[in-house]
C-alpha cells in the first residue's frame, strides 16, 4: 500500500543489497554545507535582513527627489476670439529632504533592523552546527553498522565451520542428532541476524545520505521519480 501497489502484486525481495563506495566524513559534512536546503533557507534569510538594515540605515541620510515633466497642449475652438491654443514645454524640480526630527522613528526601524540581522545571523550558524551534527551522528552510525556488518559475517563463517564440524562427528557417530540440530540452528540465526545487519547497514547508509544531501543523486532516477 505505501509503494503504491495492489494487495496482489508480486513482490520478489532480495538478499543481496549494494552498498555506496568508501564514504569520507569531512567530504559529507562539506556537501552538507553546500546542499542542505534548511542551511539554504536560513543563509537567504540573512541576506535579507542584512538588506532590511541598510534600507533602515539610509533613513537617516539626507533625500534628494528628481522630478521632470514634458507636456503638449493643443486645443482648438470652433468659435470666438481665440481660435486655437498650442502650449509645449519642460518641467523639472528638486526636493531635498533632511530627517532632523521624527520621534525617533527612523532610530527604532534602525535597531529593529539590525536585531533581525543579528538573529538571522544565529539562526544560520545554529543551523550550521545542527547540520554538521546531524552528518557526524550520521557517519558515526553509519560506521557502527558496518562494523557490525562484519562481525556478523565472521560469525556466520564461525558458525559454518562449527557445523561442518559437527556434520562429520555426526556422521561418524561421535555426537547425537540433539547436538547436530543446534548446530543447524546455531548457522540458521547466524545468517538470520547477518541479512539483518545488512538492511540495518543500508539504512544507516540512506540515513547519512539524506543527512548529507546526497540521497537523490545516490539513488538516481528512482528516487525523483
Amino acid at each position: 500500500m505505501l509503494l503504491g501497489s495492489g494487495p496482489d502484486a508480486a513482490l520478489l525481495v532480495s538478499r543481496r543489497i549494494a552498498f555506496a563506495g568508501p564514504l569520507s566524513e569531512e567530504q559529507l559534512v562539506q556537501e552538507a554545507m553546500h546542499g542542505n536546503v534548511q542551511l539554504a533557507s536560513a543563509t537567504a534569510q540573512v541576506r535579507a535582513a542584512e538588506v532590511i538594515e541598510r534600507i533602515a540605515r539610509s533613513l537617516r541620510w539626507p533625500r534628494l527627489d528628481l522630478s521632470a515633466n514634458y507636456g503638449v497642449n493643443d486645443q482648438r475652438n470652433g468659435v470666438g476670439l481665440v481660435l486655437g491654443t498650442y502650449t509645449q514645454g519642460l518641467n523639472a524640480g528638486l526636493t531635498l529632504s533632511v530627517p532632523l526630527y521624527d520621534g525617533g522613528r527612523v532610530g527604532t526601524q534602525a535597531e529593529q533592523a539590525r536585531l533581525r540581522a543579528e538573529n538571522a545571523a544565529i539562526a544560520e550558524q545554529q543551523a550550521r552546527v545542527q547540520v554538521e551534527r546531524d552528518v557526524r551522528n550520521a557517519f558515526t552510525a553509519w560506521s557502527s553498522q558496518r562494523e557490525v556488518l562484519r562481525i556478523q559475517g565472521d560469525a556466520v563463517s564461525t558458525a559454518r565451520l562449527n557445523f561442518d564440524r559437527t556434520r562429520e562427528l555426526f556422521q561418524a557417530g561421535q555426537i547425537t542428532g540433539l547436538q547436530f540440530r543446534q548446530a543447524q540452528l546455531d548457522l540458521a540465526n547466524a545468517e538470520r541476524q547477518a541479512v539483518v545487519a545488512g538492511f540495518d547497514a543500508k539504512v544507516a547508509e540512506l540515513g547519512l545520505l539524506r543527512a548529507s544531501g546526497g540521497l537523490l543523486v545516490a539513488l538516481g532516477p528512482v528516487g525523483v521519480r
